[in-house]
């Protein structure tokens, strides 16, 4: 659904989103289990305290980001050095990665050009029209689906009809 939003802003000039990865942690929450969990693996290295803690490969760009070293021990400095980049992660959007690994695809036949109830074409007789060949498109969880299903067994049964 992001990814809609951010094609067309990208149309407008430099994008740049920032993303929260411990959403249901108020800050002030997670900046002390951070601290907590600092105290707890200190003098080990950041690869001990981050493990289980996000994903690793965030995890690595973050600190990398932060300039603190995968396999050095972490300070409670740098742990809210941490946790103030996973509670606003910055990332530079610069484009999508195409139709071949898109979810959802947007374009196609002007919903103007389409009957409704049946999905024939108004321009070119016995041409149903259905699913991703609209200019239609919802947001995830199983709507795009929904609209491919439906749209092929009302023009189905439009065209048996014929």
């Amino acid at each position: 659904d992001l990814s809609r939003a951010a094609s067309d802003a990208l149309g407008a000039g430099e994008l740049s989103v920032e993303a929260d990865l411990f959403p249901d942690l108020k800050p002030e929450k997670f900046y002390g289990l951070m601290t907590e969990r600092a105290e707890a693996f200190k003098g080990r290295p950041l690869r001990h305290f981050a493990c289980g803690l996000h994903n690793e490969k965030l995890l690595k760009a973050a600190a990398s980001r932060c300039g603190l070293p995968w396999d050095a021990p972490l300070s409670a400095d740098g742990a809210l050095e941490l946790a103030a980049l996973l509670k606003g992660f910055p990332v530079k959007v610069t484009g999508t990665l195409g139709f071949g690994d898109a979810m959802v695809a947007a374009g196609g036949c002007a919903l103007r050009e389409v009957d409704p109830a049946t999905f024939a074409s108004k321009n070119l007789k016995g041409l149903y029209i259905t699913g991703e060949l609209l200019d239609l498109d919802g947001d995830s969880g199983g709507y795009n689906l929904h609209l491919a299903w439906t749209s092929g067994i009302l023009a189905g049964r439009a065209a048996a009809r014929r």
